[in-house]
């Protein structure tokens, strides 16, 4: 199994806008995609900061996300954090 987990700095106040519009946009586009299992969207409060963690039984398509993430991107408007966000795969090695 692997875990992509994409970490953002949205503009100051956004992060709640892009949780909304992250529900709004990835759940069937993930459900599309060979293997996945989860995905999640977490906010730090004291930071702003966001990250999607995603789950699949197999490595995923980077190509494919990636062309789907700036997808995302382009839907944000205002809240597009400016810089591109951090992008990390893991292949899992233990779970409880």
């Amino acid at each position: 199994m692997y875990m992509r987990i994409v970490r953002a700095q949205p503009a100051q106040g956004q992060a709640d806008e892009v949780a909304r519009k992250w529900e709004a946009f990835w759940p069937e586009k993930m459900k599309a995609q060979p293997g996945f299992r989860h995905a999640y969207f977490g906010i730090d409060r004291a930071t702003g900061a966001v990250a999607g963690v995603t789950v699949f039984d197999q490595e995923p398509d980077a190509a494919v996300l990636n062309s789907l993430l700036e997808e995302f991107r382009a839907t944000l408007g205002a809240s597009n954090p400016g810089q591109p966000p951090e992008i990390t795969l893991y292949e899992i090695a233990a779970k409880a």
